[in-house]
């Protein structure tokens, strides 16, 4: 064969292998595309606490940033430094001249007490209006206004025209000194009414100084501008902080101030690169890892269409929660709920993939978070804590009490970190409390999100099997009516396959809901199953041993297609195709051979279609299913038979090659052989003789 035929016969037999890579690298690039494309400072460091890394030299010259209170307070003391402006209404002043003479026209007769005095009014109205000029020339001021500065002494900045003056605000008059200074006209009484006279002078008078509140703006934030946020000069090469030394308030602003001003200097394009290939090499890394524990560990999510890829897409919406949280200032790193994940993991496979799924989904966040190092500490150590704690997701409270389990977990790690770091609880961060007690409501959302994946990945999780062994299940309660012997062929199946996963290890649940449909093919022809059969009657006896044959085979191809058109879940299926794997009707198969000794038999017409069991749980319902049902035909009931019974079943089993796909060891099936003995010998009652002595 050519090289190139060879190769593409290659590619043809490790297109799975392929589709895994590409899918394991289009997850990098989309997780590389979330992370940071600046180098970061990935130094962690706590005031009061010692320095636990190499000595600290300045990798290049940089400024000392100004603390933020450093910053507030000096914009404080440029707030109140600021002389406001103010600024000259010369129409008011206009305006209210006019007014002054058309008010006081108009009121002549109720001024004037007797026309003789007519001279006196027109002189007292011409030295008014000449005052009231004056006044307004000095200028009448609204002090304590609420949009102006609240101060009755210092100075303002008068604009005028194009121009201005710096004034003393007490040149100005306020209201009650303009009114005040008409007394200096002395008005007679006896000649002019004094009331009206005072209300006319009120109705003119108004502010022709205020307080201009945008150009104060204006120069106040100019001046703010202005300010430096650095205090001082680091210069390359200067020990900022040595291994061991304690991070003092002084070594915290350098160490911010470096921090701050990293990024941008060592952000050029040749960095980049360098950044992203580490970032690329590092999560490619994880991955790999990933896919070598799910070969080694738990190879039916590799074999599996989707296993790998809900993995990766875990690893996706991770990275993906912590981005957003990390973009939006508002949101804080606490409140994405990490421990969600290897929750829904937890519902449809084993503990170890759970924690280990979080540990990964930890470490590829780590890269996005301010403090890495708390971030990784808290949240492994709090998912250890939640899984270890949490036996099964079966049902609704056990979500609700996984949340407090959070909430829990997480206040005491942080409460410890914080001691640690701050060493005094009123310095602590109390906001934080309350994102976990957030976190711990959102992980509420695992109940519905494990039945979308179910859906969507064809998963199957222990509250969907707790559903399924309802005995008002359709199947179920058909199964019970129409085949009753069978149904209870399969409950003491159950009951024994699921004690002997328990012993063993495995997932006892799926193994008992697969025990209680294995047998549901029997419903087409029930009365053709010896635990079915009345009243002594046998179909068989009119049919020859092929047809026999056939027909015990069938039941396995009808229950598959009945579970499919039921909708019951593939992992169900795999118990209904393989509870006989590739074995014979045997009792058929012998009968042929002695009714014709001369003839060729045909195996295909007596064995059954498989698979052999690929996983534990099959291969111990195989061996239940077998041992339960030759249980029934024994005439000798004791120990001993129930012994070299059950030994009889197994090793024919073994012998047949069933189990060399199944991830079961001669140990575990020396502990299934003595737990099928036992619960055999209670069921029949048998009382077990002692040696005499």
């Amino acid at each position: 064969m050519n090289l190139v035929g060879k190769f593409f016969d290659d590619l043809r037999n490790k297109h799975i292998s392929i589709y895994r890579g590409a899918l394991a690298i289009v997850t990098a690039i989309v997780i590389l595309l979330l992370y940071p494309t600046n180098v970061s400072f990935n130094y962690e460091y706590y005031p009061g606490s010692p320095w636990q890394n190499e000595d600290l030299l300045a990798p290049f010259d940089f400024a000392i940033l100004k603390t933020d209170a450093e910053i507030q307070s000096e914009k404080e003391l440029i707030q109140e430094s600021i002389i406001p402006v103010y600024t000259r209404d010369y129409l008011k002043e206009e305006e209210a001249l006019i007014k002054f003479d058309s008010e006081w026209i108009d009121n002549i007769p109720l001024l004037l007490i007797n026309e003789k005095d007519a001279d006196y009014l027109e002189e007292l109205r011409i030295a008014s209006y000449n005052q009231l000029k004056e006044v307004y020339a000095q200028g009448l001021v609204l002090l304590n206004d609420e949009d102006g500065k609240p101060s009755l002494e210092g100075y303002i900045f008068l604009e005028e025209n194009e121009g201005g003056t710096e004034m003393d605000i007490s040149s100005f008059l306020s209201l009650v000194d303009a009114l005040n200074s008409f007394n200096s006209l002395n008005p007679d009484s006896s000649k002019v009414n004094i009331n009206w006279y005072q209300k006319i002078l009120e109705q003119a008078l108004d502010y022709n100084i205020h307080f201009n509140v945008s150009k104060t703006e204006i120069i106040s934030e100019e001046a703010i501008d202005a300010l430096s946020f650095y205090k001082g000069k680091i210069e390359k090469g200067t020990i900022i902080i040595q291994r061991g030394e304690v991070v003092s308030s002084e070594n915290e602003v350098i160490l911010n101030s470096l921090k701050k001003q990293y990024n941008n200097k060592l952000g050029g394009s040749q960095n980049n690169l360098f950044l992203i290939f580490g970032s690329l090499l590092f999560v490619l890394i994880l991955l790999w890892i990933s896919y070598k524990y799910l070969e080694q560990f738990i190879r039916s999510i590799i074999f599996s269409q989707t296993g790998w890829s809900f993995i990766l897409l875990i690893y996706i919406l991770v990275v993906v929660l912590v981005k957003v949280s990390v973009y939006d200032n508002g949101i804080s790193i606490y409140l994405v709920p990490m421990l969600i994940f290897p929750l829904i993991i937890r519902a449809f496979f084993e503990l170890r993939l759970a924690l280990f799924i979080h540990i990964v989904n930890v470490l590829l966040s780590a890269s996005l978070v301010p403090n890495p190092y708390e971030f990784i500490v808290l949240q492994i150590i709090a998912g250890l804590i939640v899984l270890f704690s949490l036996k099964n997701l079966r049902r609704r409270s056990h979500f609700f009490l996984t949340a407090i389990t959070i909430f829990i977990a997480y206040s005491l790690i942080f409460f410890s970190i914080e001691i640690y770091k701050v060493g005094s609880i009123d310095q602590m961060e109390w906001t934080s409390f309350r994102f976990f007690a957030a976190n711990a409501v959102l992980t509420l959302l695992a109940y519905p999100l494990i039945y979308l994946f179910e859906r969507i990945f064809g998963f199957i999780s222990d509250l969907t099997l707790i559903e399924m062994t309802d005995m008002n299940n359709t199947l179920l309660r058909e199964l019970a009516e129409k085949a009753p012997g069978t149904f209870q062929h399969s409950l003491q199946v159950a009951n024994m396959a699921g004690a002997a996963i328990h012993n063993i290890g495995g997932h006892e649940l799926l193994v008992r809901v697969g025990a209680l449909y294995h047998d549901i093919g029997k419903m087409k022809n029930p009365m053709f199953f010896i635990e079915n059969q009345m009243h002594g009657i046998n179909p068989h006896d009119e049919l020859s041993f092929e047809e026999s044959g056939q027909i015990i085979v069938q039941h396995v191809l009808d229950g598959i297609e009945m579970a499919k058109r039921s909708n019951i879940p593939d992992q169900i299926i795999d118990f209904i195709r393989t509870h006989h794997g590739t074995t014979r009707a045997e009792y058929f198969y012998r009968s042929f051979i002695i009714d014709n000794p001369d003839s060729e038999v045909n195996e295909a017409l007596f064995s059954y279609p498989g698979p052999k069991p690929y996983s534990k749980e099959t291969a111990v319902l195989m061996m239940a299913d077998g041992v339960e049902a030759a249980s029934r035909s024994m005439k000798e009931i004791n120990s001993d038979s129930i012994e070299k019974l059950v030994h009889g079943i197994i090793d024919y089993l073994i012998e047949k090659d069933q189990f060399s796909n199944a991830n079961i060891t001669f140990r575990d099936i020396t502990i299934i052989k003595k737990i099928f003995i036992k619960m055999l010998i209670n069921v029949y009652h048998v009382r077990i003789e002692y040696p005499k002595a």
